[in-house]
């Protein structure tokens, strides 16, 4: 599909966009939901449009008789479409990626996901991926989209629902890929200590409503599975969906005790609000990895907080 300087596809994700859209309870056919997340995304990348995206990350590349943009499907999730956006003029190119609300998503908690990563990149950027523009026609419509950087063939971190803790990798065909046992642990805990890390003490809150399995932390291609010390350095932050508001210790001891249960969000602890910060994390984690995890926070934030 295209639409003058804009395409939309092929697509890289196996099966396309169509197959992930979740509707919910609504009364909409998934073909006309699709047509939304596309119009919404066409309106952004607009170079027409005086509120077209591209005047904002792109000022130079508008104006180009050349300029193309191609829209790529490349993942998803309960809450988002993640899209590769390929911004391309005769001698420029930039990168970045799209994130568009699921037609059962109200779009006014992607604006608040905006604002939350946006918060904890100014805390310390290193670790999480810093979102760069916000988008949403007006009036007010089904959809909203951020944006963030580009990281390429990033890879998932996954487990639950029959799979052992792992990735799923891009490259070289799409395919999930286990962690060792040494790895798992490793990576199990780093995750934890980012929570810590990004705990805000000026506000006294933490973040809240993770999805750790499959949403919310990526690995870029640097990242060596025989490696546990590359763990860290490629390991990013994706999703901040809200935070939980007690003092650090509280929210420790949080940790320790939701994350030795694995979880998805159609629980009941989750559901009822039991749960506040562990939403979906597939499979249990040891109290030893918690811990751990716990201690390198600690760590992180006392070297890139102070």
């Amino acid at each position: 599909m295209t639409s003058s300087k804009i395409s939309y596809g092929p697509h890289s994700f196996p099966g396309g966009p169509l197959r992930y859209i979740r509707t919910g309870n609504q009364e909409i056919t998934l073909s006309d939901a699709h047509n939304q997340i596309q119009q919404t995304l066409f309106a952004a990348f607009d170079p027409a449009s005086p509120h077209s995206l591209i005047h904002t990350i792109a000022p130079e590349l508008s104006d180009d008789k050349d300029f193309q943009i191609n829209l790529d499907f490349i993942n998803w999730g309960n809450i988002q479409l993640v899209y590769h956006v390929k911004l391309m003029g005769e001698n420029r190119q930039k990168e970045v990626t799209a994130l568009i609300n699921q037609p059962h998503i109200p779009p006014h908690l992607i604006q608040q996901e905006y604002d939350n990563l946006q918060h904890l990149s100014q805390l310390q950027f290193q670790f999480v991926v810093k979102p760069y523009c916000f988008f949403q026609l007006n009036p007010p419509k089904e959809h909203a989209i951020y944006l963030t950087g580009y990281i390429e063939n990033a890879r998932c971190v996954f487990g639950g629902r029959g799979y052992p803790w792992g990735m799923f990798d891009p490259q070289p065909k799409y395919h999930f890929e286990a962690f060792s046992q040494n790895i798992s642990s490793v990576i199990k805990s780093t995750m934890i200590a980012l929570l810590v890390m990004y705990y805000d003490q000026e506000k006294q809150q933490g973040i809240a409503q993770t999805q750790l399995s499959g949403d919310d932390f990526i690995l870029t291609q640097d990242f060596s599975p025989s490696d546990p010390s590359t763990i860290l350095p490629n390991m990013k932050l994706i999703a901040a969906r809200g935070f939980v508001k007690e003092p650090l210790e509280n929210y420790i001891q949080r940790l320790q005790r939701e994350f030795v249960i694995g979880t998805h969000y159609t629980d009941t602890d989750v559901i009822t609000g039991t749960f506040k910060v562990n939403y979906k994390s597939g499979l249990p984690m040891t109290q030893n990895e918690i811990n751990q995890g716990i201690q390198l926070g600690l760590t992180l934030r006392q070297k890139h907080l102070s």
